[in-house]
């Protein structure tokens, strides 16, 4: 498994920065995956967030670990228009069946393009997660 997604999924619900152009927006979200070496998240193309995510892909995910530690990590969000890749995800997220299918005409799986993660505490330096 990529070892950012590791990161972020060891942490558990993180917390997704994006903006509407005037002010920045956050919310939790608690699905993230790699398929084909590529990070995704998915959400859906009726939410804010991802009208958000299309007008301003630069995104910040942060979340807090259980050692006190934490992450952020810089992407361009993309969306990936593919049936497989949505099915996959799904598969890979089977709790998400009771809210969406790879047909609905609603889910949508964003690819993190040039994801930059970094780890950070209160005792060391900042470590870059790749």
């Amino acid at each position: 498994m990529n070892r950012i997604v590791e990161a972020v999924k060891e942490n558990g619900i993180y917390f997704i920065a994006t903006t509407d152009g005037a002010k920045a927006q956050v919310r939790p979200f608690g699905t993230i995956e790699e398929i084909d070496g590529v990070i995704y998240i998915q959400t859906s193309n009726q939410k804010e967030c991802f009208k958000q995510m299309m007008s301003h892909p630069q995104i910040q995910i942060s979340s807090m670990g259980k050692d006190g530690s934490w992450i952020r990590l810089d992407a361009f969000a993309e969306h990936v228009d593919s049936l497989e890749i949505r099915e996959k995800f799904l598969e890979l997220e089977p709790n998400l069946k009771a809210m969406y299918s790879a047909d609905d005409g609603k889910c949508a799986v964003i690819a993190l393009r040039n994801p930059v993660c970094m780890k950070y505490s209160f005792t060391g330096a900042p470590v870059e997660i790749k």
